[in-house]
């Protein structure tokens, strides 16, 4: 618009007259289309530059919001991350705190049971000092009671010590007793104290030798030398044989009975003061009552083995008036005894079964019969 008055302007003053007039007349056309020209262009850029500010305008009104709302998201994340820390700085610390509680806890029992443990052991101290009397005595049936008196305490260790250390018929009873009745993994310790309280006769048993080699077992049955075995032993070693005591000495004895029916044998050692064992006629002991036998073999000296009466004597097949205990059995232990829990020889060993690991034996009733007839026999022959 602009443009076309200047032209306008510079044309009028120029001319006159209608020569003027009809050359106005004639641009005008010219300057209209060219204002229009113009005008559209001007639209044109307004056009082009409207777009530009629109985006500029829409990405400058959403920044704000993006901008809040990754500020927001990173706020949220951060926060969750540390409220992570902070649960797991406190689990720690409270497992430190409780690790700290359990050590003095347990620092606490610890101590508790040392107290606890002292104060019994003077408990025990003194009970047991209130029973040395009794241990002490020699009489059988109060070293027994008193050493079921220390067991009911509590303590099978000081038991078993205290039955070997005092030993005798009283004790043997009572650590009988116990083996049977303590849980099994008490029972070998109680064993192991009632084996070494029999190797107490091993000076009543010997080993019968045969051209130098261990054939079997005896032992004494009185004072004047005479030891008892099983028949089927001295009819296949002969007349004559060597006998060695526990302290290694050597005799010869002869055989001055047998009795084939029964399985029973004499031997008399001349000029020999022996110890016997006190044999108790009984038919057989209590079935499931504990025994010990102390024999000989070939590598075993004076050993001894602990059974149970797993069945007892009769008269009838197959028995035989035997009585026979679980217990394993090697060669050489024929004419052993087997003792009871009063310390007595309850029968003598002569056979054994491999294939059910039964040991059998003749009853203490069986010897006893046959003993006055042997002895009495026994001092015709000197």
């Amino acid at each position: 618009m602009v443009l076309a008055g200047t032209v306008r302007a510079q044309i009028t003053p120029s001319q006159s007259g209608s020569s003027n007039i009809q050359k106005n007349v004639a641009l005008d056309p010219v300057m209209e289309e060219l204002s229009e020209r113009i005008q559209e262009l001007e639209g044109t850029v307004k056009k082009l530059d409207k777009p530009s500010k629109d985006i500029w305008d829409k990405i400058s009104a959403v920044s704000g919001l993006v901008t809040g709302g990754v500020v927001t998201i990173l706020t949220i994340l951060l926060t969750q991350w540390f409220s992570k820390k902070q649960r797991e700085a406190q689990t720690v610390e409270n497992q430190r705190e409780q690790l700290k509680q359990d050590a003095e806890n347990e620092r606490q029992r610890k101590s508790d049971e040392t107290h606890s443990a002292q104060q019994l052991a003077v408990v025990r101290a003194q009970t047991v000092e209130g029973f040395m009397p009794y241990l002490t005595s020699g009489d059988s049936a109060s070293i027994k009671a008193a050493l079921l008196a220390i067991e009911s305490l509590g303590n099978p260790e000081l038991t078993t010590k205290l039955g070997v250390l005092f030993g005798g018929p009283g004790s043997l009873d009572a650590l009988f007793r116990v083996s049977q009745e303590r849980p099994p993994e008490l029972k070998d310790d109680a064993t192991a104290a009632i084996g070494k309280i029999v190797q107490s006769y091993r000076s009543s048993v010997v080993q019968l030798l045969k051209d130098e080699h261990l054939s079997a077992t005896g032992f004494f049955i009185d004072s004047l030398g005479t030891v008892l075995t099983a028949a089927h032993v001295a009819q296949r070693m002969g007349a004559e044989f060597t006998v060695r005591l526990s302290d290694s000495t050597v005799y010869t004895s002869q055989v001055v009975y047998l009795d084939r029916e029964r399985d029973l044998a004499l031997l008399r050692i001349a000029d020999l003061e022996s110890q016997p064992l006190n044999v108790n006629p009984v038919k057989s002991p209590p079935l499931l009552d504990q025994v010990a036998v102390i024999a000989n073999s070939q590598d075993l000296a004076w050993t001894v083995g602990v059974g149970t009466v797993k069945s007892t004597a009769t008269d009838a097949p197959p028995s035989k008036g035997q009585f026979a205990i679980d217990m394993e059995s090697m060669p050489g232990f024929s004419g052993a005894p087997v003792i009871d829990r009063s310390g007595q020889v309850v029968g003598m060993l002569v056979g054994y079964s491999p294939r059910t690991k039964t040991t059998f034996v003749i009853p203490g009733d069986t010897i006893a019969k046959a003993i006055p007839q042997v002895t009495g026999r026994a001092d015709d022959g000197n």
